[in-house]
């Protein structure tokens, strides 16, 4: 008897799980992509966040999100600052809140790394990571 009791609550635990991982795997919708080297990923179709690794990625941005293209940026690399300061010192003039995004320095210079955009990426509040 106590055998068929632990079989019933092993068969009802596991059926939980599976229905809760379905219901999970329901919500986060995923769409694949390949990025420019070629690599393919899986990424949560309609991301809030982003983490630019070129910045001057903006300006594709901007043809998507007219209104602010920096909304759902939380982090980027300071190629834009350097290599465009024309362009950046107009959307700094248009969007004044770049100035407190993290800026991970330069990818092709090893300033960049993961620890720094996924800390980007949950926190809620801006700081410098480079």
């Amino acid at each position: 008897m106590l055998y068929a009791m632990q079989k019933g609550l092993c068969s009802v635990s596991a059926a939980i799980v599976i229905t809760v991982m379905t219901a999970t795997c329901a919500f986060a919708e995923t769409i694949t992509i390949t990025d420019i080297a070629g690599r393919v990923v899986d990424v949560e179709k309609n991301s809030n966040k982003v983490v630019l690794g070129v910045g001057r990625t903006i300006y594709s941005v901007a043809l998507l999100d007219r209104d602010n293209p920096f909304q759902r940026v939380t982090a980027w690399p300071n190629d834009m600052i350097h290599y465009d300061p024309d362009s950046y010192r107009k959307d700094l003039a248009a969007f004044p809140e770049i100035k407190e995004l993290p800026v991970l320095g330069n990818p092709y210079h090893h300033e960049w790394n993961l620890e720094a955009v996924m800390l980007s990426a949950s926190s809620s509040g801006h700081r410098s990571l480079a």
